[in-house]
């Protein structure tokens, strides 16, 4: 992760370089972000798709700066805080893996009722060409190089089935807390109530709260999101007076932000309960509507 950090910044070493001794100005921006993850839905059996993203709100925040080539035209760098993410839903047929109090993993198959709020921060570096149509109107467009600084989910899986050998289970709740960076495989800790359900004859005392990987083997080292992420922007700006405006962008972007080796399918496992992993791209789109001054 380092090494994305001295990228962006020697970047911006370089571009800065590029500008020196023509006419700079700088200046700040500030606003929020409406974003969601764009890919492929699974589809069950019967051809209904229980998954979705939805658009989930954030932040922006960080530094301009401008060089003006002409009164008309110009370049553009930003370093920006950016939060991006989206708002999943999974209500489908499903399967659940549970730890035993011995450690072993039990797959049951019911159905699964799942919300979960991604947030993803990133450290982001767009450079833009702008230029001014009216006095007061100003479009742009460029590209966008990300890093992502912080990545964690929050929400909750409703959840009921049978166990491996057809015995019902009664419904319970799991509340999500997601720490997609730190967390690892299986369970850390239960807490002081863990739900407690006899499987098959195996006892099975399940977290209230579990972590993103909990299902995976413990401690198995997983990491679902990519750091790096790239693509396009292109956005207007408002121009109130000569430095404060108001803009609207929208963020497309190029790279998979999943890491395919742990994006698994929700509906279906394999022959030995082996997690299927999908070969699709997930992309982040944004918008994001700022206020901001240049000086």
């Amino acid at each position: 992760m380092k090494y994305l950090y001295c990228l962006l910044f020697m970047s911006s070493l370089c571009f800065l370089n590029n500008l020196s001794g023509q006419e700079l100005s700088y200046g700040f921006k500030a606003g929020l972000n409406f974003s969601s993850i764009l890919g492929d839905s699974e589809i069950g059996e019967t051809d209904e798709m229980p998954e979705t993203y939805d658009f989930s709100s954030g932040f922006h925040i960080g530094i301009i700066f401008n060089n003006k080539i002409t009164d008309l035209f110009g370049i553009r760098a930003e370093l920006l805080y950016s939060q991006k993410g989206s708002r999943y839903r999974f209500n489908g047929t499903s399967y659940q893996a549970l730890h035993t109090i011995t450690g072993e993993r039990i797959f049951t198959t019911g159905t699964k009722d799942l919300s979960l709020n991604i947030t993803n921060a990133y450290l982001d570096f767009p450079i833009s060409a702008y230029g001014k149509v009216l006095p007061w109107l100003e479009i742009q467009g460029g590209f966008n190089v990300g890093a992502l600084v912080s990545s964690s989910g929050s929400g909750e899986i409703r959840y009921d089935g049978v166990s491996p050998l057809g015995i019902e289970i009664d419904d319970f709740v799991l509340s999500l807390d997601h720490k997609y960076f730190a967390d690892k495989g299986g369970f850390e800790e239960l807490g002081n109530e863990p739900i407690i359900r006899n499987f098959d004859g195996t006892q099975v005392d399940i977290p209230k709260s579990i972590g993103a990987y909990y299902e995976y083997a413990q401690d198995e080292e997983v990491k679902l999101f990519n750091r790096l992420d790239f693509g396009l922007q292109a956005g207007v700006s408002i121009f109130l007076n000569q430095g404060l405006f108001l803009g609207l962008r929208a963020n497309y972007g190029f790279a998979d932000v999943t890491n395919n080796d742990y994006d698994r399918s929700l509906i279906n496992l394999g022959d030995n309960n082996e997690f299927i992993n999908r070969d699709d791209v997930d992309r982040n789109f944004s918008f994001q509507a700022s206020i901001g001054f240049s000086f």
